[in-house]
């Protein structure tokens, strides 16, 4: 009896491999893998994260396609210096300023540029500061120490969700949080040489581990919910 539910169970494995390998979107794919193609981000002093200065193109959900410049911010290129009679303005936020929901070059910071540009002001040049998870402190740490080199004349914050979940803490921000470590998040980081090899040769445990992760975690579109 043993032997026939074994062979059933390993029949179905076998079927359902096939099944993701040949018509998942997503085509192979690994923890490692998937942490070269998404956003990624290192550490920094006067914020929790930002991206790294190198031009660089991921991908978010449901295909959407960014552009990084090789300082780190989203959008095409600009200058340390300012254009002669240009109107820098740099806008700081979360996901909601990042606008990762859309493909490049339709995040609503550049087309606020465009729509300045048709009414009149051709010199306006936008940069968009948004980094998904950051809060009002990560983006008043970055223009303290970065943003200001950049001359703007206009800055502008826009932040909600992403202050709003640390409201109902008793303990101050200052004690909550800890330097960004990437190696902290196992739905890109390989748990063990088991994991790795397994991870390498069924792309059915790769799409159970990422679900059980982001179930474990209570992980959603703004990143970890907080309990309650």
């Amino acid at each position: 009896m043993l032997v026939p539910v074994v062979i059933a169970l390993a029949a179905a494995s076998l079927l359902a491999e096939l099944y993701v390998r040949h018509f998942s979107r997503a085509g192979y794919v690994t923890p490692e893998i998937l942490r070269d193609r998404y956003l990624q981000y290192e550490p920094a002093v006067f914020s929790r994260y930002v991206f790294p200065r190198r031009e660089f193109n991921p991908s978010g959900r449901e295909g959407v396609k960014f552009h990084l410049n090789a300082k780190g911010y989203r959008g095409p290129e600009f200058n340390l210096e300012k254009p002669p009679g240009a109107i820098r303005i740099i806008f700081y936020g979360g996901s909601a300023v990042f606008d990762q929901v859309v493909t490049e070059p339709n995040d609503w910071p550049h087309r606020v540029e465009r729509i300045l540009k048709q009414s009149g002001f051709p010199k306006v040049e936008v940069i968009n500061a948004g980094v998904p998870g950051s809060a009002t402190f990560d983006s008043l740490g970055r223009f303290y120490s970065e943003g200001h080199l950049f001359h703007p004349d206009y800055a502008v914050l826009s932040n909600a969700w992403n202050d709003f979940e640390y409201f109902r803490s008793h303990e101050p921000i200052l004690r909550q949080f800890k330097p960004y470590s990437q190696g902290e998040d196992p739905r890109v980081t390989y748990q063990g040489k088991l994991d790795q090899f397994i991870c390498e040769h069924s792309q059915v445990y790769v799409r159970l581990r990422s679900r059980y992760y982001n179930w474990k975690y209570r992980i959603g579109p703004e990143g970890a919910k907080p309990k309650g």
